[in-house]
């Protein structure tokens, strides 16, 4: 049984599993990206409500309190996250509920619990800078390398600027048909923000029907070779080669026998609720499957069905469940009417990462140490490529330099 048996969730006081708790403030986003598979769906979504209710603020309050008096167990640190659409949008009730949290508890993070926001920054300024700081919120920074304009809107170096101002800011980097060098994004982003105490380059994007199809023009040569050089920066004892293995391609392996990855349901690992008492299947997805009247138990069973549900019947028989945990929903289907999150491209990446993995277990070789040298030499200058898109794109209104190719992409 998940947190206090037979208590609605907004008086539950028993956290223990829950590591992330995200408030989807609102559906909107000033940015049109190309890859997001979240605004089509949030922006037709109509039971967000901009006004905080008092079972919400309960909830809050309980959540935060829990965290503050007990250490995480099975997790770092708790987060309370502010989430969107933009969150910035929302900058005076993101004030309002951290304002609230301080004069409730005197503080508003300790080593236990902190609050993060995940933002495109275009609406960052002093003052928001300024209550960031004071009062040490996380701030995760949306910027995708090393051709961030061929799938983000144009995000300014100024904006680039004000980020580096905020004393805790990570970033958060996707990978696609565009940007698909993992390791490569890692040092660009390194690169420009050499501050951030954390860069993320997500792997894992989520496909949807909307997206233009480019980003799916996976040229397997690429990835064949950006995976080959992941596994060799690792055995170099890279650390974020090591890490983004584990995490993201080590670590999904966590689904049930039915084929359901647990660790994506509400109750074990997330919480996802917005003002009005909705609680959502997901922070990424606008499916209701309750409120906080319901059982935290009650809401994760339904949490359950509702992936099973978003999750292919192949799933739980597929030769890569050990290695994806079921972790890609149905987003899309194909003229087959396949979903094609698995049959147009994980199937044969994961074919091809685990050809990397068998390698990663083998003693580094002599020829892969000297190809892996004249990759470094290609990244040098496709790092520099990158620290002058800001200027060139400005100057040339191009998504693309001008040298790299359909093909190449």
């Amino acid at each position: 049984m998940l947190g206090n048996a037979n208590v609605p969730l907004y008086k539950n006081k028993d956290f223990e599993t829950i590591e992330k708790f995200y408030l989807l403030l609102g559906p909107m986003c000033n940015m049109k990206c190309r890859h997001c598979s979240q605004t089509p769906e949030k922006e037709h979504f109509n039971e967000f409500s901009s006004t905080l209710s008092r079972k919400v603020w309960e909830l809050i309050k309980n959540y935060v309190a829990y965290c503050l008096n007990n250490p995480p167990v099975y997790f770092k640190t708790r987060k309370f996250i502010f989430w969107g659409g933009e969150p910035l949008l929302h900058w005076e009730r993101i004030k309002d509920i951290v304002n609230r949290t301080k004069n409730e508890f005197g503080i508003t993070r300790n080593n236990n619990f902190r609050f993060l926001t995940i933002s495109n920054g275009l609406l960052l300024n002093d003052e928001i800078i300024n209550f960031i700081n004071e009062n040490d919120i996380g701030f995760g920074f949306s910027y995708d390398a090393p051709y961030p304009f061929a799938v983000r809107d144009y995000v300014s170096d100024e904006i680039c600027d004000k980020v580096q101002k905020i004393k805790k800011y990570s970033i958060l980097a996707s990978c696609n048909a565009i940007n698909n060098d993992p390791l490569l994004a890692y040092y660009c982003l390194k690169q420009k923000f050499p501050e951030a105490y954390d860069i993320d380059v997500n792997p894992n994007l989520t496909q949807a029907p909307d997206i233009p199809k480019d980003i799916y023009n996976w040229e397997w040569s690429a990835i064949r070779n950006n995976l080959k050089k992941l596994r060799i920066a690792a055995q170099m004892d890279n650390k974020f080669a090591l890490n983004l293995i584990h995490r993201y391609y080590l670590g999904h392996g966590q689904a049930d026998n039915k084929g359901i990855n647990i660790a994506c349901s509400v109750g074990i690992g997330l919480l996802n609720c917005t003002l009005n008492d909705n609680v959502l299947a997901g922070h990424n997805s606008v499916c209701k499957i309750g409120t906080v009247d319901n059982f935290l138990q009650q809401l994760h069973e339904n949490s359950c069905e509702k992936l099973m549900l978003l999750q292919s019947p192949e799933c739980r028989t597929c030769r890569h469940l050990d290695i994806c945990g079921a972790n890609k929903y149905k987003n899309a289907q194909d003229e087959n009417n396949r979903y094609y999150a698995c049959s147009n491209y994980w199937f044969k990446f994961y074919d091809l990462l685990k050809m990397e993995l068998v390698n990663l277990r083998k003693p580094l070789s002599d020829e892969d140490r000297i190809w892996y040298r004249e990759q470094e030499k290609i990244m040098k200058e496709q790092i520099n490529d990158f620290l002058d898109e800001g200027k060139r794109y400005e100057k040339e209104h191009t998504r693309l330099p001008k040298k790299l190719t359909k093909k190449e992409i």
